[in-house]
């Protein structure tokens, strides 16, 4: 996994990333920054998703309308295990294997390891 900023040269077309994944929050602001973005295409993970927010869940709903074909099937949730993870400088997962987000992770990374075999 790497971690490239898309505005720096030879980031966006690295050879060696094979699932390129722009992260965005459910937030006005991604919201619309979204919009003229999708031409050409990016996959989507909602990072920071906190369910009871109203704003944040007519956002994801939204989206999964409008961007069905590029939104992650995975949110990663907003969880208080991350930031005190990385206060012990450990990975959330072994900090917090029974956490929300410890549980995102590895739905994310199945799916990623999935969609990876279909690119073979």
């Amino acid at each position: 996994m790497f971690d490239l900023p898309q505005r720096l040269p030879g980031h966006a077309t690295n050879p060696h990333c094979e699932i390129a994944i722009t992260v965005i929050n459910a937030d006005a602001a991604c919201h619309v920054l979204l919009q003229p973005q999708l031409s050409h295409g990016p996959l989507l993970l909602v990072n920071r998703y906190d369910a009871a927010s109203q704003l944040q869940r007519d956002l994801v709903l939204i989206w999964q309308y409008r961007y069905a074909r590029y939104l992650l099937p995975v949110s990663l949730h907003s969880d208080e295990a991350v930031g005190e993870a990385l206060a012990r400088r450990e990975p959330a997962g072994r900090y917090a294997p029974g956490s929300l987000i410890a549980q995102d992770i590895l739905s994310l990374a199945s799916w990623c390891l999935l969609r990876g075999r279909r690119l073979e």
